[in-house]
């Protein structure tokens, strides 16, 4: 994915001649905090919110100053803004955009067609699904193997079908064959659970011995885990292969994530 996937286009940009009150009326309208400003089509600052209120504040302080809307009208934009924000090309990595938007409110994206832009707020919307299902992850993980340890020090071997531990210990060994020794300490150590698919975890769950002894307590069926295995799949294939959820869809993996993590939670030791 790339900067292009997910930027606003175009952006909604302000003239370096323009009234300062009219570029407030923008942004109150839009209710960005940010507009591009531009002179003659190139890109000479950036008029913020913040702008606004340090200008206000530069005006009244300032003795004998009557009516301060009188003097915002005689400033224009390109007199009172901020330095442009970062430009990239579209073809710019998300990784990329997350270490520019560690520093800058936004991220401008030039194409033929003007400029685009995007936010810290489009990636946290644009990736929550990812982020949730990370989470899910990571917890039914850590409560897998939290419950698993109760079987014993050898659960991996005893508790993990025979499929499952081969598959995952390949990927382990394919993964430090493939990394540099000055990275390979931290891949050697990992827990080999995590290189299970979303699917190794529902087998591990449904097995005979686990389900009796471990996950009955906790979940209310196994045709309950069956189906919210399977409805979560169906999701997290579609964001794995960069396919946005349409709202429905959205609030479905919200709430079928947050009744999976609720019943893992319950059973975890504070």
């Amino acid at each position: 994915m790339r900067a292009r996937d997910v930027m606003h286009h175009p952006a909604l940009c302000v003239e370096s001649r323009a009234p300062v009150l009219y570029a407030i009326g923008m942004l109150d309208q839009s209710g960005y905090a940010q507009l591009p400003v531009l002179e003659d089509g190139k890109l000479v600052g950036t008029f913020f919110a913040s702008d606004v209120r340090r200008l206000y504040w530069e005006i009244a302080d300032r003795s004998g100053v009557g009516d301060i809307r009188v003097e915002l009208a005689r400033r224009n934009v390109g007199q009172v803004c901020s330095p442009p924000l970062p430009v990239v090309e579209p073809e710019r990595s998300i990784s990329g955009l997350l270490r520019l938007l560690e520093k800058s409110h936004a991220v401008l994206v030039e194409t033929p067609a003007g400029y685009g832009i995007v936010t810290s707020m489009d990636l946290v919307v644009r990736f929550r699904p990812a982020i949730i299902l990370d989470e899910l992850e990571d917890e039914l993980r850590a409560f897998l193997a939290e419950r698993l340890s109760q079987a014993g020090d050898d659960w991996w071997e005893q508790r993990v079908p025979a499929g499952i531990r081969n598959r995952c210990e390949a990927r382990h060994r394919d993964a430090l064959d493939h990394l540099p020794e000055a990275l390979a300490a931290d891949e050697r150590a990992a827990p080999l659970l995590e290189y299970a698919s979303f699917g190794d975890y529902l087998v591990i769950i449904l097995d005979n011995r686990n389900w009796a002894e471990f996950f009955r307590p906790v979940f209310r069926s196994r045709e309950w885990v069956m189906r919210r295995f399977t409805d979560l799949q169906e999701l997290r294939n579609r964001v794995a292969h960069n396919r946005d959820l349409d709202p429905e869809r959205a609030d479905l993996l919200d709430v079928y994530a947050a009744d999976f993590l609720s019943a893992i939670r319950s059973e975890r030791p504070e």
